[in-house]
């Protein structure tokens, strides 16, 4: 059931509704905020759904470990352990490629994947029909058929131009692509990079990625610099509302003045622009 309320100020007047059905900065309540996924690593968004909140999985990931804080860890295309679905293990030497085991990396392809030396290509290179060799790598110290995988080093960003060389994906920013065997070099750099929705690179820094968390972060509330007054906290929404009670708010994104300033009725803060 969508809840109400009412803004009044010196300069706003309006009613807001909310869904808290489907909002997933109010899910099942006013300031209720759904998590945040990390698209390069967690491979999942939120969405709120009937009032709880919901970890979808991009394609071809999957939640095989249940552990919502890691997200949908699992590629069941690539996973030997998981391949096709979660808890479908390939064969002891066999690998998983496009969500079928196979002996054999397709041409094409190249097989890697752990040994008790560390990450390493198994054999040959790109085009050659690339069998296990050595040791076998179905289990034990030395790896599991979780980390073996036939890769197409050309654009693999986990095994870009070599097994194990993979692209440094910067934390809550779009992924870096693998070109041609090459991490994309014009993804590298904080001036190119692509936040994901919710989060800014407010430091300039590509390192730690797009490091804030624009909606809930008191000092880059809304906007980059955008920081709360004392006594204010930042709302799910990305607005400055009032502590304790979150009753009196700032417009979304804006600077905290007089004549922005409203009051809510009937809940605290989480609402939509206005």
């Amino acid at each position: 059931m969508p809840a109400t309320v009412t803004t009044t100020g010196a300069t706003l007047k309006d009613t807001v509704t909310v869904d808290t059905s489907t909002d997933i900065n109010n899910c099942g309540a006013i300031g209720n905020v759904c998590p945040s996924y990390d698209l390069g690593t967690q491979h999942a968004r939120s969405s709120c759904v009937a009032g709880k909140c919901t970890m979808n999985c991009l394609t071809r990931y999957s939640d095989c470990n249940r552990d919502a804080s890691d997200g949908c860890e699992t590629n069941v295309e690539e996973s030997a352990s998981h391949c096709s679905m979660c808890g479908n293990a390939c064969n002891a030497g066999e690998y998983c490629n496009n969500g079928a085991c196979t002996f054999s990396c397709p041409s094409g392809s190249t097989a890697c994947g752990s040994s008790a030396s560390g990450n390493e290509q198994l054999k040959g290179s790109a085009g050659t029909n690339n069998e296990l060799m050595g040791a076998n790598l179905g289990g034990g110290s030395g790896g599991g058929p979780a980390t073996r995988k036939c890769a197409v080093l050309s654009v693999d960003p986990a095994n870009c131009g070599a097994c194990g060389n993979a692209c440094f994906q910067p934390p809550h920013a779009q992924p870096v692509q693998c070109l041609g065997g090459t991490c994309s070099p014009s993804q590298a750099t904080a001036a190119a990079m692509q936040c994901q929705s919710g989060f800014m690179n407010c430091n300039g820094v590509f390192s730690d990625g797009c490091e804030v968390k624009i909606n809930t972060d008191r000092l880059n509330c809304g906007k980059c610099g955008g920081g709360c007054p004392a006594g204010f906290h930042c709302a799910g929404d990305g607005r400055c509302c009032d502590d304790p009670t979150g009753k009196l708010c700032c417009k979304q994104g804006a600077e905290c003045t007089a004549g922005l300033m409203f009051a809510l009725v009937g809940g605290p803060a989480g609402l939509p622009a206005i």
